[in-house]
């Protein structure tokens, strides 16, 4: 029994002592993370500071600096749009921060205007700020039903102002144009084909003196075109660059033999088109 309890008591003490060990260790290495938790904290509040700092020395030196205020604004258009009209759009003025000015503001209050394709922004450190228009080309004037109201419009669709003046820009007639407004992209896919001809003709068939006076749209399988001279061309709306080639080609044979060119071509049929002669 007296063996059994020294050995009880021994088996206690060590217990005891591995228990204490284990709470010292606990305790030190929470000491440990507490530090570190606060070097961290520390660390961290210490480049926010540093960061702090730069920012804003950098706005002491480049943002308020007089030496980076503009000086010379530069603004210029491939158009119509002259500087005035620039600055009345933007409100940029001489005097203000160069690293104060917005590009996505400027470029966007610019691509409000119906005229803008695009706009191109450079600094020319220290006080000179550049603005680029490049502006849309009229390719036709589209007609509604109101008498001699027209609306120009470039390749790619957009309307850009409403005109009643006389213009050497062929014309498109198109019931709908009555409902469009500067601005707007017209997504009828007619009057896109019929944009799409004319931008054809003048930039991949120039050399073919084929000239388009007005496109009627109207019918959903085909255009209907009046040419220079009154030569009337039903052009089926599939297979455009080909049917143009070949509509060119019966007109360049008229003129090439001194005959007359037809008064009627049917481009709407496979094969050789019928022609018909005043």
């Amino acid at each position: 029994m007296r063996k059994k309890s020294r050995r009880n008591a021994a088996t206690h003490d060590l217990f005891v002592l591995l228990r204490g060990t284990e709470v010292h260790r606990r305790r030190r290495t929470g000491r440990t993370l507490s530090r570190v938790t606060v070097l961290a904290f520390l660390a961290a509040a210490g480049l926010a500071a540093l960061s702090y700092g730069v920012m804003y020395a950098g706005r002491m030196i480049f943002v308020e600096s007089p030496l980076f205020r503009i000086r010379e604004l530069d603004l210029h258009s491939d158009g119509r749009l002259r500087p005035q009209h620039i600055r009345e759009y933007t409100g940029l003025r001489t005097g203000q921060g160069i690293f104060e000015v917005d590009f996505g503001e400027v470029a966007a209050a610019l691509r409000s205007v119906p005229l803008v394709a695009d706009v191109e922004i450079v600094r020319h450190l220290p006080d000179r700020l550049e603005v680029s228009v490049k502006e849309r080309i009229p390719l036709a004037r589209i007609r509604g039903r109101r008498r001699g109201l027209f609306y120009a419009v470039d390749a790619e669709g957009y309307i850009l102002a409403p005109t009643y003046r006389s213009s050497a820009l062929p014309v498109i007639e198109w019931r709908n144009a009555d409902q469009l407004a500067p601005g707007e992209l017209i997504r009828d896919p007619r009057v896109r084909d019929a944009l799409f001809t004319l931008d054809f003709v003048q930039k991949e068939m120039a050399e073919s003196q084929l000239r388009i006076e007005r496109i009627r749209v109207g019918d959903p399988e085909l255009l209907d075109l009046q040419l220079s001279g009154g030569t009337r061309v039903l052009l089926a709306r599939e297979d455009l660059p080909e049917r143009l080639r070949k509509v060119a080609a019966i007109m360049q044979t008229c003129r090439r033999h001194g005959r007359r060119v037809p008064s009627f071509i049917d481009a709407t049929v496979d094969g050789d088109y019928p022609a018909r002669f005043r």
